[in-house]
C-alpha cells in the first residue's frame, strides 16, 4: 500500500506539472458534445458477404450485411455509440471471424490539446473484446425499473427492458444496466449494459433497449434514425436504407426471443473477437520462451544471499537477476512489443529482470514449497513479499515465497503512465499492455527458475541439502495480482493451484469503481473534458481491440485452460 501511495503521488505531481503547461478548454462540468460526439454523414461501404433468412412482413428480406460507418446516426448525440457495433468493422476473409475492426479517426475522441488519435492499433483485431461493456447514450435516461447488480435475474426475465441475446440461439445473457456516474455532466452520461459472464469468442450478439424512462417516468423516444428502421419510415441518411435487410434479421431474431419491435428504443449487433485473436500473442511468447529456457529456467545471477536477515523467520533472503527472452523493443517503461510479419510477437534478444526469493527458517527442517506472489497496482514484488504477514505465512506453512514485478503496471511504470494519461494519448496506452505481456512471461519464467535451477544451487544449500521442494508449485496474488493471476494461471504449464485474492474482471469494470484506479486516471478529466469521451476511452483504450499484442490481450483472463498445459486440480 505504501508503494501504491508513492506511485500515485508521482502520478499526481506529474499531472499537475503537465496540465499546467497546457491550455485546456471547457474545464467546467457542463461540456457540450465534442466533434467526436456528433455523428457526421455516413461514409459506409457495405462490403460484407450477405447471408439471407426468411422474409419478414413487407418486402424486406433479412440480410446480414453490415455497412462500415465512420459514425452511426442511430445515436446522433455521440459518434462512437452504440458500441461495440458491427458497423464499426469491415469484412476481412483472412481473419477467423471474417471481420476486422474498422474504427475511423472521426470516431475517436479528440484530445483537449487537439492532437488527433489514430485507430490503427485497434483495427488489428478481428472483433470486440468479450469483456467489453455495451454502451450507448440516451439523454435523460434513468435506471428506474432496469436490472441492477443486485437484481441480475431480472435481466433474464421475459419482460426485461434491457436485453442482450446470443444471435444464434436467442439465449439471454445476464447483465445489469447503469449510467456512468463518474462525473457531474448529467447530459453526457453513458448508458451501459454490463454482461456478468464472459461472452463467447467469435460470436454475434444483439443488444436491445426498450421502456427506459426519464425522471418523470415517461418512456424516452427513439432517435429518428432508429425509428425509421423500426417503423419502415424514410430517412435521409443512406446508412439507414443500407441496413433495412440487416434490421429485418435483427428484429426477427429479437421477436423469436420474445422481444417485440414496437417499443424498441434502440437495438444493434456486434461480434466478439476470436480465441486465436485474444490469446495467440501470449501463447507464442510462452511456448517459445519455455522451450528456450528448458526445465531449469532462465540463466540467472544471485546478487544477494543473506543468511543473517534481521527477521528470524527468514532463513535466506535472496535477490537476483534472470536473463529472459525479450519480446519488447527495449526493457524499460514505454516499450512496445516487436511484431513479426504474422503480426505476433517475435523475440528481440534477451534482457535481465530482477527477482526476489524469501526462504523461511522452517525450510531448514522441511524443504519449502515454491509460492509465487503477484503484487498489487503499481506495486513491487520485492517489497510486497517482505511484509510481516507474508513472512509469517511463509514460515508457518512452509513456502519459499518469491516475486517479480508485473512490468507494465509496476512501480517503475508510474511516471510513464502519468505521461500518457495526462496527455490523453490513447496510442501510448498500448505500451502498458505490451509491457504486461512481458511481465506475465517473466512471471512464468520465474516459476520455472525457482522450481528448477535454484533448487540445486549450492549458494542456497547452506547445510548441503535443498531448501526448496519443487514437487508442488503454487501462485497467490492480491488485487492486481489477483486480476493478472487469472491470466497467469490460464497460461501456466507448471502451476496447478492458485489463490486469487480480491480480484475482479474485466479491468474496465474496475476503472470507475476502484479508488486507486480512479485517482490514477483522474488526469483524463482534463485531457477529455466530455464525460462521454472519457467513458469511451476508459472502455476502449484497454479492451476494444483484443488483437495479439494489443489492448485487452494481457488483462482479461481466459475462461478455460489455455492449450498445452496440465489440467487444473479442484
Amino acid at each position: 500500500m505504501m508503494m501504491l501511495r508513492r506511485s500515485l503521488a508521482l502520478v499526481r505531481a506529474f499531472a499537475v506539472v503537465s496540465l499546467a503547461a497546457c491550455t485546456v478548454p471547457g474545464d467546467d462540468d457542463s461540456a457540450s458534445a465534442s466533434d467526436a460526439g456528433t455523428a457526421p454523414p455516413n461514409s459506409g461501404t457495405g462490403d460484407t458477404a450477405p447471408t439471407t433468412g426468411a422474409p419478414t412482413t413487407g418486402d424486406i428480406v433479412p440480410e446480414v450485411d453490415w455497412p462500415t460507418l465512420e459514425c452511426d446516426p442511430l445515436v446522433p448525440t455521440y459518434c462512437g455509440f452504440p458500441f461495440p457495433s458491427n458497423v464499426f468493422t469491415a469484412a476481412d476473409p483472412t481473419t477467423v471471424t471474417g471481420r476486422r475492426l474498422a474504427l475511423s479517426a472521426a470516431l475517436l475522441p479528440d484530445r483537449a490539446q487537439g492532437q488527433p488519435a489514430q485507430p490503427d492499433l485497434w483495427n488489428r483485431s478481428d472483433g470486440f473484446s468479450p469483456g467489453l461493456a455495451v454502451m450507448s447514450h440516451l439523454p435523460g435516461a434513468t435506471v428506474a425499473g432496469l436490472p441492477g447488480p443486485w437484481t441480475l435475474e431480472d435481466s433474464l426475465a421475459f419482460d426485461s427492458p434491457t436485453v442482450l441475446i446470443d444471435a444464434d440461439t436467442g439465449d439471454r445473457i445476464a447483465h445489469f444496466a447503469e449510467l456512468d456516474m463518474s462525473h457531474d455532466q448529467d447530459d453526457r452520461r453513458a448508458f451501459m449494459l454490463r454482461p456478468v459472464v464472459r461472452l463467447a469468442d467469435d460470436h454475434r450478439y444483439i443488444a436491445a433497449i426498450r421502456r427506459v424512462v426519464d425522471g418523470d417516468g415517461d418512456a424516452l423516444p427513439p432517435s429518428a434514425a432508429f425509428k425509421a428502421l423500426r417503423d419502415g419510415e424514410a430517412f435521409d441518411d443512406p446508412s439507414i436504407d443500407e441496413r433495412r435487410g440487416l434490421y429485418a434479421d435483427i428484429f426477427t431474431r429479437l421477436e423469436q426471443a420474445g422481444v417485440a419491435r414496437d417499443d424498441l428504443q434502440l437495438a444493434w449487433d456486434f461480434t466478439t473477437a476470436s480465441r486465436e485473436n485474444n490469446t495467440a500473442g501470449l501463447l507464442r511468447m510462452r511456448d517459445e520462451a519455455l522451450a528456450t529456457v528448458g526445465d531449469d529456467g532462465p540463466a540467472y545471477t544471485l546478487t544477494l544471499v543473506d543468511a543473517e536477515h534481521p527477521d528470524a523467520r527468514v532463513g535466506l533472503y535472496v535477490e537476483g537477476t534472470m536473463t529472459v527472452p525479450l519480446y519488447l523493443d527495449q526493457p524499460g517503461p514505454g516499450a512496445r512489443l516487436v511484431l513479426g510479419d504474422d503480426g505476433l510477437p517475435q523475440q528481440n534478444g534477451a534482457a535481465e529482470f530482477e527477482f526476489t526469493l524469501v526462504i523461511p527458517t522452517s525450510a531448514f527442517t522441511t524443504p519449502a514449497t515454491p509460492l509465487q506472489y503477484g503484487h498489487g497496482l503499481l506495486g513491487s514484488g520485492r517489497q510486497d513479499i517482505q511484509l510481516d504477514h507474508r513472512i509469517a505465512f511463509a514460515d508457518t506453512y512452509g513456502y519459499a515465497l518469491f516475486a517479480v514485478d508485473w512490468i507494465g503496471m509496476a512501480a517503475d511504470d508510474a511516471v510513464a503512465i502519468a505521461e500518457f494519461v495526462a496527455a490523453g494519448d490513447l496510442e501510448q496506452f498500448v505500451t502498458l499492455v505490451d509491457r504486461l505481456h512481458q511481465g506475465i512471461l517473466n512471471s512464468l519464467l520465474a516459476m520455472r527458475l525457482v522450481s528448477g535451477a535454484l533448487v540445486d544451487d549450492p549458494m542456497l544449500q547452506p547445510m548441503g541439502q535443498p531448501l526448496i521442494d519443487p514437487s508442488e508449485r503454487y501462485y497467490h496474488g492480491d488485487s492486481q495480482g489477483g486480476i493478472l493471476g487469472a491470466t497467469y494461471m490460464a497460461l501456466s504449464t507448471d502451476v496447478e493451484r492458485g489463490l486469487l485474492g480480491v480480484p475482479g474482471q474485466p479491468y474496465s469494470l474496475l476503472l470507475g469503481r476502484g479508488e486507486e484506479l480512479a485517482e490514477l486516471f483522474a488526469p483524463l478529466n482534463s485531457a477529455f473534458p466530455d464525460g462521454l469521451d472519457r467513458r469511451w476511452c476508459s472502455r476502449c483504450s484497454r479492451s476494444c481491440g483484443t488483437a495479439p499484442s494489443r489492448p485487452g490481450t494481457a488483462t482479461p483472463s481466459a475462461p478455460t485452460t489455455c492449450p498445452a498445459r496440465r489440467p487444473r486440480r479442484s
